[in-house]
């Protein structure tokens, strides 16, 4: 095989078809010797690296069997099979990378030339570089520091062999030669040169990243500009000294800082002032004394960009501020014919490079410095000089023409002809060159004009001039439906599509906010039937979904040209299956649950509408469903945006399916995610490990739906806490944006804005400790909801954890907020760490109340269910079943009353609590006289409206005390009727035994189907938390539900 690429190396100048003719049979040599020794470092190094030098060829291209995307995925290949053997060869990875830019860059063109979206994301691609990019750069600074890691290896190691042994050959994964052959490779040593060539090579591909990046609209590149700043810069600095080679370093850096720029200001992070100074910058580091052709090209690249960019943006905002028109006009000129005397220099130089694509540029500046004679801008000099411009560019293309085909560049020489042939065509009105060279260059002649009306070379008054009919010239800039439902809203709207994005807005007097998105976001689209005639469905690059129903049949082939021409994607047509069946296939996508029947959805769940799942037998699985807060939000409003928030889709109608049961028997295979993210469970196969139906679907789901594992690492995780309310104990996860709860039977994820108070309340046994925690909404476990949770802490159990948290992290965003390490009892530890990352202040009992016994609860009942009642600053809380929460604004009478016989009522006493605006009232029950002195202490400190009714009450008993002798005679008695007693009897209070708060030992169930809870779930009411001990706001307090008996 080096044989033949020897002899096809002597003829490729001279005979390009018999070079390739030697090189093609060089790579049938590689290929037989892989067949007998798959496992050969060399032969797979020289295959891979063949392949992609033929693809990257032009002259051999021709006489090469395959497309060049074709010879470029089948180098990535060979490529990637050499990696198997050995993956740790920086050569091979560099070429690697190599090879996968190439293919990014034909992938990126490819889909600008035909709006074909393929199925290979470039920006994935050039990702991936990087990482190739970055192993070997890694192993070439270890073997640079460490020369004598660099010593020839066995083949098996890191792919460069020396002699081998037969004992060798029996441990390999692949077929080796005989222990009668010699292998050997020399290995050169990593030298400082091959350091800096990657290094540049990063460069290179964040520089691609960027440009992507800028045309694409995606958010602010950030991490790009932290990537070279931390990894390449003072690197690069040190080795381009050390090599010389400080001049190629600053023309890639200074390539690198200007698509920088342009993909800041295309993500709205840089102003146009700040734009054009970014660019100047770039460049200043070059002397105009010492021209060099390449520094020049990408100077007036980047010219152009800027250009173009600013246009793009400003013909938006222009006809707002006509005032700015004439003076941005101005830069734009300046910008343009800078690039112009920067091409015709680079063009003048003996060294210089690519003659043909210098000349086509220039004849573009001359087209774009023509377009600043039209509307917005209308700059005079443009104006005057029109026809002027449009001979240059006629000049200009019909050079690089010439030199393109004395190049044998057939692709450029057809787009300088297609475009000459054009502004023939405008300039003079002689259509018939260009009728000419649209039939010798077709198909691609349509595509060079759409691409020069595109770019802003032309626009739709040139191409009506000469009545060419393309489809850009048929394009309208926005197209309009009316009746169009966003993402079930209640009322219709008006949506428009743009190549920007699209737009909604509510019919008058409708309701609903407007709504817009950017069209860079949109990665797939569907047509099928909807609730309201036909629906678009559009899948956005963050996985979330947005709908669009209220389409007509009719209008199929009219929004399907608008995917394709406006955003580059195929209108995918989904039939919905109509059998009824309630049997069916699950799949998982990459947005949604579909229920398919025959192959066909039956119906979708986004899975930003699953609140949680659980397994509610051996082969079901529930899935319950978000609500809204409030029937309001519905999905029109974009800050809340339907599948953006959960349950914000529910809310459109007045009945709202809560739960969803799946029956799911047998066994399953889990399958790996396929190319577009998807994940599937099917039919089990031979070899493949079998799971439970059931199972697997319900992790699947909680992957999908982020209920379990959320995004990001676990800050901190608490162990089999118990929990009174909902009962049982679950595990808590502490991440940056929520809480998970894990229980037996019930996980839980709940967000730290859903928590909206957070109180710690000592137990009166002296024993424990409460953390009591208000969420809006409610947990929910089937048709119970917890307002609540309650959780149960030993008070003298300490416990030691650190946190899982970067130094930054701790120093940066919770400085002051959380601590690394913790060594206290553990309910203090739970309630600093919930404070450090909720935000939420804790809020103690009112240091205004003490109970008879010192404590800062009141023990009492309510209704049969038996607990505590704590006086915090500015409301009652009663714990731990049912927990109730009552805002002092909100009272209107507190009632306290004695019941039952003359006995019972001198130990005990009532409140009765009353709301204002007839909201119902509470009565805690049972609670020991010896607390009502403390707790009308503490009504009067807060200003609280109080009635006694137990006054008249003794006065009668006293009475009727007097007039017995016995009980005349005693003093004892007459002390049983005091307010503050003392000891009382506490022997007799009754316990309710199915429940007992203070016991330590595990809970049967988190499940209580009788439990209930009041309190509203109003957002006003639950403010409590957030404001902290000193400022609740005005609240109201539901009045408790009857209970429910259920069966089971």
């Amino acid at each position: 095989g080096v044989d033949l690429e020897e002899a096809g190396e002597k003829w490729r100048a001279g005979d390009a078809q018999k070079s390739a003719r030697f090189f093609l049979r060089a790579l049938d040599d590689y290929e037989n010797g892989l067949q007998r020794f798959p496992g050969s470092f060399d032969l797979a190094y020289n295959r891979a690296r063949l392949q992609y030098e033929l693809a990257q060829q032009p002259r051999l291209l021709p006489h090469v069997p395959g497309r060049p995307l074709d010879l470029l995925k089948t180098a990535l290949n060979s490529h990637r099979y050499a990696l198997k053997i050995s993956q740790e060869n920086a050569d091979l990875l560099f070429n690697t990378g190599q090879v996968l830019t190439s293919l990014a860059e034909l992938i990126t063109e490819e889909q600008h030339r035909h709006h074909d979206p393929m199925d290979v994301d470039p920006l994935e691609l050039f990702q991936e570089v990087l990482t190739f990019f970055q192993r070997c750069h890694s192993l070439q600074e270890l073997q640079f520091s460490q020369p004598d890691l660099a010593r020839p290896q066995s083949i098996e190691g890191d792919g460069n062999a020396t002699e081998t042994t037969s004992s060798d050959l029996s441990e390999r994964p692949f077929s080796q030669p005989s222990d009668e052959d010699t292998w050997a490779t020399v290995m050169e040593p990593v030298t400082a040169q091959a350091l800096t060539d990657t290094l540049l090579a990063q460069v290179e591909t964040l520089t691609s990243i960027c440009g992507l990046s800028s045309t694409r609209g995606i958010s602010d590149p950030k991490w790009i500009e932290e990537y070279y700043r931390n990894s390449l810069h003072d690197k690069l600095l040190v080795f381009a000294k050390e090599t010389g080679r400080g001049y190629e370093a600053a023309v890639v850096k200074a390539k690198y800082r200007c698509a920088l720029a342009d993909a800041k200001f295309t993500a709205s992070t840089l102003d146009i002032p700040t734009y054009e100074q970014e660019i100047n910058k770039a460049y200043e580091v070059f002397p105009d004394s010492d021209p060099e052709p390449q520094a020049l090209c990408d100077r007036a690249d980047a010219e152009i960009v800027f250009t173009a960019n600013v246009q793009r943006i400003w013909r938006q905002a222009m006809e707002r501020m006509p005032e700015d028109s004439a003076r941005l006009s101005v830069v734009l000129w300046k910008h343009l014919t800078r690039a112009l005397d920067n091409l015709t220099v680079a063009g003048e130089l003996p060294n210089a490079k690519n003659l043909p694509r210098i000349h086509h540029r220039r004849g573009d500046c001359e087209l774009l410095r023509r377009r600043l004679g039209v509307a917005p801008s209308n700059l005079d000099i443009a104006l005057k000089s029109v026809s002027t411009l449009l001979k240059n560019a006629e000049i200009y293309y019909r050079c690089a023409a010439r030199l393109a085909k004395a190049e044998a560049a057939t692709d450029e020489e057809a787009e300088a002809s297609i475009k000459e042939a054009v502004v023939i065509a405008v300039s003079t009105g002689d259509h018939g060159r260009l009728r000419e060279r649209m039939e010798l260059y077709k198909p691609r002649a349509p595509e060079i004009i759409e691409e020069m009306n595109e770019e802003g070379l032309l626009w739709e008054e040139d191409l009506r001039t000469f009545g060419l009919s393309v489809a850009m010239s048929e394009r309208k800039t926005v197209e309009e439906f009316n009746g169009i439902y966003l993402d079930l809203s209640k009322q219709p709207g008006k949506v428009k599509f743009a190549e920007a994005g699209l737009a909604w807005r509510p019919t008058a007097g409708g309701g609903g906010e407007n709504f817009a998105l950017d069209g860079q976001q949109f990665t797939q689209c569907q047509w099928s039937r909807g609730a309201r005639g036909h629906e678009v469905k559009i899948l956005l690059r963050d996985s979330s979904l947005i709908q669009l129903d209220g389409f007509e049949a009719e209008e199929l082939d009219r929004v399907q040209k608008i995917f394709r021409l406006f955003y580059g994607l195929t209108l995918e047509h989904k039939d919905h299956a109509l059998k009824g069946w309630n049997w069916g296939k699950g799949e998982f996508g990459k947005a949604e649950l579909a229920f398919n029947v025959q192959n066909r959805p039956a119906f979708e769940i986004p899975y930003s509408e699953v609140s949680n799942t659980n397994l509610a037998g051996k082969n079901e699985v529930a899935v319950e469903f978000s609500l809204p807060a409030s029937g309001n939000e519905t999905g029109t409003n974009g800050h809340l945006g339907g599948a953006r928030a959960k349950g914000r889709k529910s809310g459109a109608g007045k009945d709202q399916l809560v739960e969803m049961r799946f029956y799911i028997p047998g066994t399953a295979t889990k399958k790996e995610n396929d190319e577009d993210g998807e994940d599937k469970s099917g039919d089990g196969s031979e070899g493949e490990e079998q799971h439970n139906a059931a199972n697997l679907f319900y992790e699947t789901l909680m992957e999908k739906a982020e209920i379990g594992e959320v995004a990001g690492d676990t800050f901190a995780t608490f162990l089999e806490v118990l929990h009174l309310t909902p009962r049982g104990r679950f595990g808590i996860d502490m991440y940056e944006a929520s809480f998970r709860l894990r229980g037996k039977t019930y996980d839980y994820k709940i967000p730290y804005d859903n928590i909206k108070k957070f109180m710690l309340l000592p137990k009166p046994d002296d024993l424990h400790t409460l953390i009591t925690i208000g969420l809006d909404p409610p947990l929910r476990q089937g048709q119970t909801r917890y307002p609540f949770l309650v959780m149960q802490f030993k008070r003298e159990e300490e416990v030691t954890i650190e946190l899982n948290m970067t130094k930054e992290l701790l120093e940066g965003k919770y400085k002051g907020k959380l601590n690394a390490r913790y060594e206290q009892p553990q309910h203090t530890v739970v309630a600093q760490v919930f404070r450090g990352l909720s935000g939420k202040k804790i809020v103690q009992p009112s240091k205004d109340f003490v109970s008879h016994h010192q404590q800062s609860g009141v023990k009492c009942s309510i209704k049969a269910n038996e607990g505590h009642l704590y006086c915090l600053d500015k409301s009652f809380m009663f714990v731990p079943k049912p927990a109730t929460y009552i805002p002092f604004d909100n009272i209107s009478v507190i009632v306290m009353s004695r019941v039952g016989g003359a006995v019972s009522a001198s130990r005990t006493f009532d409140i009765t609590v009353t709301m204002k605006n007839g909201a119902g009232e509470t009565l805690f029950s049972n609670i020991n006289r010896e607390e009502q002195k403390p707790l009308e202490d503490f009504f009067q400190a807060k200003g609280l409206r109080t009635k006694n009714e137990m006054m008249d009450d003794s006065s009668a008993l006293i009475a009727a005390a007097l007039k017995d002798a016995d009980m005349a005679s005693s003093d004892e008695e007459v002390v049983a009727a005091r307010a503050d007693r003392g000891s009382a009897d506490e022997d007799e209070e009754s316990v309710d035994e199915d429940f007992k708060t203070d016991s330590d030992s595990d809970v049967a169930e988190e499940y209580d189907s009788a439990h209930e809870s009041s309190g509203s779930g109003s957002d006003a009411e639950m403010a409590d938390g957030d404001a902290g001990r000193d400022s609740d706001p005005p609240e109201v307090a539901e009045r408790p539900k009857k209970k429910v008996k259920t069966s089971k």
